[in-house]
């Protein structure tokens, strides 16, 4: 009778779950853990089983413990799927998976998605799952640097303007709502290590991004191209990997391996999410490059628009500056009867001779004056950002070898202090008082987010510094060369 007892609350105990738990493999990938079997004796005839969670972040832990049996992992979260109810908005991975196993349908009723941008920490940003048009895979082409050589994965997300009643293709062209999404090396210290990156000991990370300051960073900074690739996604499918992003974006930070475990892998793995039980099967591509390609080659992604003529007008291209530069310089050495390189033209030239150069070719070529005005004000804009870069490495070298020069030492100092902070936040979810497991909701998001300004204090030490007041003049000049060149000037001044 007793056993009889036991065994009836037992049952009653799961009902709720209606299912016998068990840990499986698809359990096993949403929570970072790894299942490592070895056979040992004589014949290798006895199977060990042993589990690694590769998370460097504990807030998928349910409880502020640290797990060493999975077991204990999956009961506390089986647990909270039955009784907490915000675990379907803290979980959404997880309360799909559950769901499943569980036939049930629990959901979050709040479709926001939350984020910060590395570069802002003072703000916390959102956008709303029902404004998503599209999710693009965003790849940027290859670089110059020995780890850009296999190019760059993202995706990006496109959001329309939610004043926008109908959500169609016009929402291609509402750029300061789209996101970019994309993982990189967490690299602390004021350089790259190249051995760090090949051993797994930077982190892996999920960022966020704008469009604007992608595009920016890619096809001016880096003069690298941009390629948006529209994937083949359902509503539901869309949803899926948003709420996977989200999830991972405030849960997650495992070890970046250039080769194995990079930008290209690491968004695969979301992607199958979806594309794991199509026929086509998952995505197995190590590089960025490597995934483009299998993206195309097993239907998941349409290039059509990419090669089409007006991909540039359309946002689905967006090109390196490189090739526009030169072609630039080409015309004005052909104009001018000269023998300029971009890198002369860029890090010789002076304001004053630029200039000059610019009152000789508009005398001798009145004619072709709005041809020569435009070459020399896309070149302007150039050098002015060449030109700052050029600053900015030079503050970075001196930090990086602490070496003091006196008229910039300040600032050197300023630098080096603000990348000691910059590392103290590595994680987003450290802006977040009391965050709780999983993704923060709502209301504790609104209330305990706590912005760090981290740029607040070389701002200020550099405000009075004359070395850097004399930078700001250098670039004030080349501004005032920029309006030079595009205002048209009256008969008596040609």
């Amino acid at each position: 009778m007793k056993a009889l007892i036991i065994l009836g609350i037992w049952i009653i105990s799961f009902s709720n779950y209606a299912f016998v738990p068990s840990i499986d493999q698809e359990f096993l990938d949403l929570t970072k853990w790894e299942k490592v079997e070895k056979f040992k004796g004589p014949r290798k005839t006895i199977k060990t089983v042993k589990y690694f969670n590769n998370n460097r972040l504990n807030n998928l832990n349910i409880t502020d413990s640290t797990y060493d049996s999975i077991n204990d992992f999956y009961q506390d979260h089986l647990d909270a799927y039955s009784s907490d109810k915000e675990y379907a908005c803290r979980m959404p991975l997880l309360n799909r998976y559950f769901n499943k196993k569980t036939h049930q349908n629990k959901r979050c009723d709040d479709d926001t998605i939350y984020y910060v941008n590395p570069k802002d920490l003072t703000t916390l940003l959102k956008f709303d799952k029902k404004d998503v048009y599209q999710i693009h895979y965003f790849f940027a082409g290859q670089g110059e640097k020995t780890m850009s050589r296999w190019g760059h994965a993202m995706l990006r997300v496109v959001v329309c303007d939610p004043k926008r009643k109908m959500k169609g293709p016009e929402c291609l062209f509402d750029y300061k709502h789209h996101v970019i999404l994309n993982y990189r090396a967490n690299v602390t210290g004021m350089q790259l290590d190249n051995l760090k990156g090949l051993l797994g000991q930077y982190a892996s990370k999920l960022y966020y991004s704008t469009l604007e300051e992608t595009v920016y960073e890619y096809t001016e900074l880096e003069l690298r191209d941009l390629y948006s690739l529209p994937l083949n996604l359902t509503q539901d499918e869309k949803n899926l990997l948003l709420d996977a992003y989200s999830q991972e974006f405030w849960t997650y930070a495992g070890d970046y391996k250039f080769f194995t475990q990079n930008c290209a892998t690491e968004l695969a793995s979301i992607l199958n999410l979806v594309f794991k039980n199509k026929p086509q099967g998952s995505l197995n591509a190590l590089s960025p490059l490597g995934l483009y390609d299998e993206l195309i080659d097993k239907n998941y992604a349409d290039e059509t628009l990419v090669k089409a003529e007006d991909s540039l007008a359309n946002g689905h291209h967006y090109g390196s500056r490189r090739g526009w530069f030169e072609a630039a310089i080409k015309k004005l050495n052909k104009l001018l009867d000269t023998k300029y390189t971009t890198q002369i033209w860029f890090e010789e030239t002076g304001i004053e001779e630029r200039r000059d150069l610019f009152v000789k070719a508009i005398q001798g070529m009145p004619n072709q004056e709005n041809r020569v005005r435009n070459l020399f004000f896309i070149l302007e804009i150039q050098a002015k950002k060449v030109f700052k870069q050029k600053y900015q490495k030079y503050i970075m070298d001196l930090a990086i070898n602490n070496i003091k020069v006196d008229e910039v030492d300040e600032i050197v100092q300023a630098v080096t202090e603000l990348y000691k902070k910059k590392d103290e936040v590595t994680d987003a979810i450290q802006l977040v008082t009391n965050p709780g497991y999983g993704i923060p909701p709502k209301n504790i998001l609104e209330s305990n987010f706590q912005g760090v300004d981290i740029n607040a204090s070389i701002n200020k030490t550099v405000e009075n510094n004359n070395y850097h007041l004399m930078v700001n003049k250098r670039l004030s000049d080349i501004q005032s060369n920029i309006k030079f060149f595009s205002r048209k000037r009256s008969n008596k001044t040609k």
